[in-house]
Protein backbone atom coordinates (compact mmCIF):
# COMPACT_ATOMS: atom_id res chain seq x y z
CA UNK A 1 0.00 0.00 0.00
CA UNK A 2 1.28 3.23 -0.67
CA UNK A 3 0.79 6.65 1.25
CA UNK A 4 1.42 9.94 0.47
CA UNK A 5 1.86 13.01 2.58
CA UNK A 6 2.22 16.79 1.72
CA UNK A 7 4.67 18.50 3.66
CA UNK A 8 7.13 21.29 3.30
CA UNK A 9 10.25 20.83 4.78
CA UNK A 10 11.90 24.46 5.63
CA UNK A 11 14.97 25.78 7.42
CA UNK A 12 14.34 25.11 10.72
CA UNK A 13 10.42 23.46 10.58
CA UNK A 14 8.52 21.02 8.97
CA UNK A 15 5.13 22.42 7.46
CA UNK A 16 1.85 19.88 7.62
CA UNK A 17 -0.70 21.77 5.53
CA UNK A 18 -3.19 19.21 6.29
CA UNK A 19 -3.35 20.23 9.51
CA UNK A 20 -2.00 23.77 9.82
CA UNK A 21 0.82 22.63 11.54
CA UNK A 22 4.31 23.78 11.73
CA UNK A 23 7.13 21.87 13.94
CA UNK A 24 10.51 22.34 14.33
CA UNK A 25 12.81 19.38 13.64
CA UNK A 26 16.69 18.88 14.21
CA UNK A 27 19.08 16.66 12.45
CA UNK A 28 21.55 14.91 14.55
CA UNK A 29 24.35 12.73 12.60
CA UNK A 30 21.66 10.21 9.98
CA UNK A 31 18.79 11.11 12.41
CA UNK A 32 15.99 13.35 12.22
CA UNK A 33 14.04 14.85 15.04
CA UNK A 34 10.63 16.40 14.95
CA UNK A 35 9.22 18.02 17.91
CA UNK A 36 5.52 18.00 17.59
CA UNK A 37 2.75 19.25 20.81
CA UNK A 38 2.96 15.54 22.69
CA UNK A 39 6.45 14.88 22.26
CA UNK A 40 9.78 14.09 19.61
CA UNK A 41 9.56 11.41 16.98
CA UNK A 42 12.73 10.48 15.75
CA UNK A 43 13.92 8.76 12.12
CA UNK A 44 17.06 7.07 10.52
CA UNK A 45 17.88 8.85 7.60
CA UNK A 46 18.43 5.41 5.44
CA UNK A 47 18.47 7.62 1.91
CA UNK A 48 18.88 11.28 1.02
CA UNK A 49 18.88 12.51 -2.54
CA UNK A 50 17.36 15.98 -3.95
CA UNK A 51 14.33 14.29 -4.65
CA UNK A 52 14.14 11.27 -2.44
CA UNK A 53 13.52 10.19 1.52
CA UNK A 54 13.69 7.01 2.82
CA UNK A 55 13.24 7.28 6.47
CA UNK A 56 13.20 3.76 8.88
CA UNK A 57 11.41 4.42 12.27
CA UNK A 58 11.59 1.68 14.69
CA UNK A 59 12.27 -0.88 11.67
CA UNK A 60 9.61 0.28 8.99
CA UNK A 61 10.85 2.27 6.32
CA UNK A 62 8.82 5.48 4.62
CA UNK A 63 9.98 6.56 1.16
CA UNK A 64 9.21 10.36 0.42
CA UNK A 65 9.29 11.84 -3.08
CA UNK A 66 9.39 15.44 -4.09
CA UNK A 67 6.21 16.12 -5.96
CA UNK A 68 5.75 20.06 -6.81
CA UNK A 69 2.18 21.35 -8.07
CA UNK A 70 1.83 24.33 -10.06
Amino acid sequence: MFQSAAFQIKDSTIYYPDVFGEYRYELKGDSVFIHRDDGVSGSAIVKLTADTLILSTFGQEAVYSRSETQ
